[in-house]
C-alpha cells in the first residue's frame, strides 16, 4: 500500500535499460559478457598462444608481417653511447659493452641483438616474453624462456607474507610483483615425470616480463593477433605502413645521390665515372622493381 502510494506521488522507477548493449535479443545471443579479465587471460592463453604459433609457423603472410614488424621495431639493436666526461673512462665502459653483447645469451645462440630481436618476436607472436638475468662467474647473462615455463596455473590465495600467486606471478600485500613461479625446464622436456614439474622461485629483480597491457591489474600477456578476427588485416596495414616509410626513406636518398655523386660525375667529365654511376642507377631501378 505505501509503495502504491509513493508510486503515485513519485512515480514508479524507470526500469528501462538506456544502454543498448546492456539489451537482450537475438543480436546478443552469441555475444557472452567478458567476465574478469585475469580469468579470461588464463584459461584462453594456451589456446590462443598454440592458435598464434601454428599461424606465424605455416602462414607465410603472417610470417613476414612478424618478421617485418620485429625488424621495424627492434632494428640493428640498442647501442649505447656513454656520456661520461673522461673519455678514457667512455672508452674503457664502450670496450666493456661491445664485449658483453657477444656473450649477453646464456645459450650462445645469438648476440644481444640477436637476442634482442629474438625476444620482441616472441612478444608479437606470444602476446608476452620473459627474460631471466643469470649470473656465470661475476658475468651477468640473459635466459630467453618460453611463455609456458611460467606456470599459469599456479595459483595461490595468500602466501606468508600476505600476498598472492597469480597465474605464476607471485604479488606482495601491497600487490607489487615480487617473483614468478618458473618450471625449471620447457613443459613438454623429454624429461622423468619427477623432474617435468619442478617449479623454482624467481625473484621479479631476476626478471624481465614483457607484454603490452590493456586493462588495469593485467597479470600475463595475451597474443592480440588471434584474439581478434582482424588480425591479418591490422599487421598487414601496419606493414605497409612500414613499407611507405621505408620508400619514403629511399626516394630521399635517392635524390641526394644525385644531387651531389650522379651531378659531381657528370661534371667532371669523366667518362668510367660517369658509366658507373649510371650502372649504379640502373641497378636500384632493377631492385626496386623486383
Amino acid at each position: 500500500m505505501i509503495r502504491r502510494l509513493l508510486n503515485r506521488l513519485f512515480g514508479k522507477p524507470d526500469a528501462v535499460r538506456r544502454f543498448e548493449g546492456a539489451g537482450a535479443g537475438r543480436r546478443f545471443a552469441g555475444l557472452l559478457p567478458f567476465g574478469n579479465s585475469t580469468t579470461a587471460t588464463l584459461a584462453a592463453n594456451p589456446t590462443l598462444r598454440g592458435r598464434q604459433r601454428t599461424q606465424a609457423a605455416n602462414n607465410v603472410w603472417l610470417s613476414n608481417a612478424v618478421g617485418a614488424l620485429k625488424a621495424a621495431t627492434v632494428g640493428t639493436g640498442i647501442k649505447p653511447q656513454s656520456t661520461h666526461p673522461d673519455p678514457a673512462v667512455r672508452a674503457k665502459l664502450q670496450a666493456m659493452w661491445t664485449r658483453w653483447i657477444d656473450r649477453a645469451d646464456i645459450e650462445g645462440r645469438s648476440d644481444f641483438y640477436g637476442l634482442s630481436a629474438r625476444v620482441w618476436g616472441t612478444t608479437i607472436v606470444d602476446g608476452e616474453s620473459f627474460v631471466r638475468f643469470e649470473t656465470v662467474g661475476r658475468d651477468l647473462r640473459l635466459r630467453h624462456i618460453p611463455a609456458e615455463q611460467v606456470d599459469s596455473g599456479h595459483t595461490s590465495v595468500t602466501t606468508a607474507d600476505g600476498g598472492r600467486i597469480i597465474g605464476g606471478v607471485e604479488f606482495d600485500a601491497n600487490g607489487v610483483r615480487t617473483a614468478y613461479h618458473v618450471f625449471r625446464d620447457p613443459p613438454g622436456a623429454p624429461l622423468p615425470a619427477s623432474l617435468a614439474f619442478e617449479r623454482v622461485r624467481v625473484p621479479a629483480a631476476d626478471m624481465v616480463h614483457l607484454f603490452d597491457p590493456t586493462w588495469p591489474g593485467q597479470v600475463r600477456g595475451v597474443s592480440q593477433m588471434v584474439s581478434d578476427d582482424r588480425y591479418c588485416i591490422d599487421i598487414l596495414h601496419q606493414v605497409q605502413a612500414i613499407k611507405a616509410a621505408l620508400a619514403k626513406a629511399e626516394s630521399a636518398i635517392l635524390k641526394d645521390h644525385a644531387a651531389c655523386c650522379v651531378s659531381e660525375a657528370i661534371a667532371s667529365g669523366d667518362v668510367a665515372e660517369q658509366r658507373t654511376k649510371f650502372n649504379e642507377l640502373i641497378d636500384l631501378f632493377e631492385r626496386v622493381k623486383r
